[in-house]
């Protein structure tokens, strides 16, 4: 079964739960490195062998030293490769090896592959209540551990449930490639050369139990929120220990010798993954709590990662499911000052590029700054009137419009006035909002009825 918005083809192999979860504001992507791999950045193998072919000046290996951090650059566990970050930052020096990693991983942003442009595209247009990331590249940016305002965000991600109409609103005004939904940086950032990267053996024990605010936020987050794993690959042995108390303490254990979660119990967690056999889809469902979303790499291409990424996003996304709504619908702005106005031009022309976005159509989108304009359109069938209140306070234009008899649902927009409100509400208005996400939802509602 297919949806087909603007180009978009959509089947349903996302899981129900997920979406639901998802509309809830209960998601949180975590991301690591298979992410950025579009932007051509290298793995982490790739980048620690990059680095042990560029020591500092004057400073020359022996043949042993070589042979043994190759040894473990090219390994495939954490344990290896944190080692070989360590060995590096101790004989290269912690501020060279950093340089080193902040060059090799700052990205121009407007030089990106047009795949990396799509999955940044998908990831900030998806409503995640928060954005979790090991990576150190400046693809994403948002706070870190080590910030001082990561109190701040870690409350956000793990305590507030943004509206979908909030979202909504922030999407709105937001800049390009702008997250709307929180960030945190786990690892560090190389945006932020003031602070350590953390990928060296010692840096992850720090971390870990060093820092206890990092150690409460994540096991808060494994164990309240559902988590979806973007190009995650489960080799981090630090996280994998966090999650492993977390997912022992909420296994159900049905006797002695079998134990784990019951089938028909939601998952802590999906992962979009690949390759994956059915008895290991099945034992990490029952032993780990995770439902992998698979795809197929046969001819050495991700693009199922792409394709799972842009199937949620089309089913999720909060600007194609308001521009379903208005889609083939007539709305006037009446507004007076149009021409001084600014914020609300943004939320117009938002709206109609959602309806665009959505369904590869313009929508009629009327203003109106008179009530001979207003009087002209009532010859037609209109779904619905957004009343604007002038930055003068006036309602002059609003209570003669509804006192004159309706041709369509009435809502206004205007300041927060106890007074306004009454008045507006008393004469037949549908709604009176003052936040821009509570006219989105107002006319969501009024347009859905």
């Amino acid at each position: 079964f297919f949806f087909r918005f603007s180009g978009f083809a959509i089947d349903m192999e996302i899981p129900e739960h997920l979406i639901e979860e998802i509309g809830r504001g209960n998601v949180v992507a975590f991301v690591g490195a298979g992410l950025s791999k579009a932007a051509g950045l290298p793995g982490w193998n790739q980048l620690l062998l990059e680095a042990i072919d560029q020591p500092p000046e004057g400073l020359t290996l022996a043949s042993s030293e070589l042979k043994y951090l190759k040894q473990l650059a090219q390994s495939a566990t954490s344990q290896d490769l944190d080692m070989c970050a360590q060995l590096l930052s101790d004989r290269f020096g912690l501020a060279h090896f950093q340089a080193f990693l902040c060059k090799r991983l700052t990205v121009d942003m407007d030089k990106l592959p047009k795949p990396m442009e799509d999955r940044l595209e998908w990831l900030h247009g998806i409503p995640f209540c928060g954005v979790v990331t090991t990576n150190f590249d400046s693809l994403l940016t948002g706070e870190t551990v080590e910030s001082d305002g990561f109190g701040q965000v870690a409350r956000k991600i793990l305590r507030d449930t943004p509206s979908t109409y909030q979202l909504m609103e922030k999407i709105a005004f937001a800049r390009r490639w702008e997250t709307v939904s929180t960030v945190v940086k786990l690892h560090g950032c190389v945006m932020r050369p003031d602070q350590q990267l953390v990928c060296s053996r010692d840096s992850y024990r720090r971390l870990l139990y060093g820092n206890s605010a990092y150690s409460a936020f994540i096991r808060t987050l494994m164990a309240t929120r559902t988590v979806l794993f973007l190009g995650f690959s489960f080799t981090d042995g630090y996280l994998n220990e966090v999650r492993s108390a977390v997912i022992s303490m909420y296994r159900q254990p049905t006797a002695i010798r079998s134990s784990g979660f019951h089938a028909d119990s939601p998952p802590m967690g999906y992962a979009i993954m690949n390759d994956v056999s059915k008895l290991q889809a099945e034992a990490l469902r029952r032993y780990d709590g995770l439902q992998v979303l698979n795809f197929s790499t046969e001819g050495g291409s991700f693009s199922g990662f792409d394709r799972i990424l842009q199937r949620i996003y089309v089913l999720c996304n909060p600007t194609i499911k308001i521009g379903l709504t208005l889609a083939h619908k007539r709305v006037i702005w009446y507004h007076p000052a149009w021409a001084q106005s600014v914020d609300t031009k943004y939320i117009v022309q938002y709206l109609e590029k959602a309806v665009l976005k959505a369904v590869g159509k313009k929508t009629d989108m009327i203003i109106c700054t008179t009530s001979a304009e207003m009087a002209a359109q009532a010859a037609s069938p209109v779904n619905c009137i957004i009343a604007v209140v002038p930055r003068t306070g006036s309602l002059t234009h609003i209570t003669e419009l509804l006192a004159q008899p309706r041709f369509a649902p009435v809502l206004v927009f205007g300041h927060d006035d106890p007074k306004a409100r009454r008045v507006v509400l008393n004469a037949g208005a549908v709604s009176h909002n003052y936040y821009y996400y509570k006219l989105l939802e107002s006319l969501a509602t009024v347009l859905s009825d």
